[in-house]
């Protein structure tokens, strides 16, 4: 039977303590799953990378499969989107950090996840925070990253990194290798146009990043950080299904961080660019 969430509301927040249901995304692979029958994973066109290059980066598991990717903000505490975690018992998650494969780093409980409270179940304050119960260990592989204090000029190129499919196709031959690509962060107005046939209701929340024919993200991506200079600006929440993880796809859409960047900072202590 599936419990309903309980509200705690304090400093403008929603604590999930127990919840349990499931998610319209469906997982990736199982922990210890054969690779000839896992699904592939990796950014569509990404290069190679490793977890010393994104090392805020880490994996969130659910009941032993990789569920989404989320970012280290401080010592106890990571980022990701609310629609990932929202209906998730954090008795059932794990998170796990210095990963090249998202499995064989080091595994953290959760103590709680804490959704934005205006947070709409459709993109809008599509923002979470995930507390381990412990503390992460510093390492070349475990680092935070820090918050922006102004949203990044249009067309500033944008690192992304991310264990997520490699193309339409999830039967393609597996590759759990961590990869990482590149995207333009563009205007919402730009975006707007892209999207002119969807039902997507923009905020002031939401951007975009594109880098047309090449580089996209897929299913699998949910969660990942959109960086530059070491500054987290975005999480991936939306692309459209038409030509989706594929060199056709339409620009993909972002939680914008700047809006909520004080109230992860309050909630979590996490540093900002100029800090």
């Amino acid at each position: 039977m599936n419990l309903h969430p309980i509200f705690l509301f304090t400093l403008g927040l929603i604590v999930i303590p127990e919840i349990s249901s499931t998610r319209h995304i469906s997982p990736g692979r199982l922990q210890g799953e054969n690779e000839g029958t896992s699904i592939s994973l990796g950014i569509y066109d990404g290069k190679e990378t490793t977890i010393q290059q994104h090392p805020y980066l880490v994996s969130v598991i659910i009941q032993d499969y990789f569920w989404c990717a989320a970012t280290i903000v401080s010592r106890s505490w990571v980022v990701s989107t609310a629609d990932n975690v929202f209906y998730q018992d954090p008795k059932d998650m794990q998170i796990n950090a210095g990963s090249d494969d998202g499995f064989t780093g080091t595994f953290y409980t959760v103590a709680q996840v804490v959704v934005h409270p205006k947070y709409n179940h459709n993109y809008d304050y599509d923002y979470a925070c995930v507390q381990i119960s412990e503390k992460f260990q510093w390492s070349n592989a475990v680092k935070p990253i820090k918050l922006p204090k102004r949203r990044p000029r249009l067309n500033t190129k944008m690192v992304v990194a991310g264990w997520g499919n490699t193309g339409e196709d999830e039967e393609d031959k597996p590759n759990s290798t961590l990869r990482q690509g590149t995207m333009r962060w563009i205007s919402q107005k730009s975006c707007k146009a892209a999207y002119s046939s969807s039902s997507l209701s923009w905020t002031d929340r939401m951007a975009c990043a594109y880098n047309k024919g090449k580089t996209t993200l897929c299913d699998g991506d949910w969660g990942d950080a959109f960086v530059n200079k070491g500054v987290f600006y975005g999480q991936f929440i939306y692309v459209d299904s038409k030509g989706s993880c594929s060199s056709s796809a339409l620009p993909v859409v972002l939680a914008d961080i700047i809006p909520v960047a004080s109230w992860v900072r309050q909630l979590t202590g996490a540093a900002f660019e100029s800090d």
